[in-house]
């Protein structure tokens, strides 16, 4: 169990709102290891609505 506690801490989550603000944060992160990138039509964090971005989630 501890591994997998390990292994999800290293996970992370960034939400870009526009292709072009994603694509200058990957130029820049170029030691992150990209897991996936999806699209989403909305995302509600903490009670926030984003429409239209993409997640990224990386180590």
């Amino acid at each position: 169990m501890s591994l997998c506690n390990a292994i999800t801490s290293a996970i992370q989550v960034r939400v870009f709102e526009d292709s072009e603000e994603l694509n200058c944060w990957l130029k820049e992160q170029k030691d992150v290891q990209i897991l996936d990138i999806k699209f989403r039509s909305m995302v509600i964090i903490d009670e926030f609505v984003i429409r239209d971005c993409f997640l990224v989630i990386y180590k």
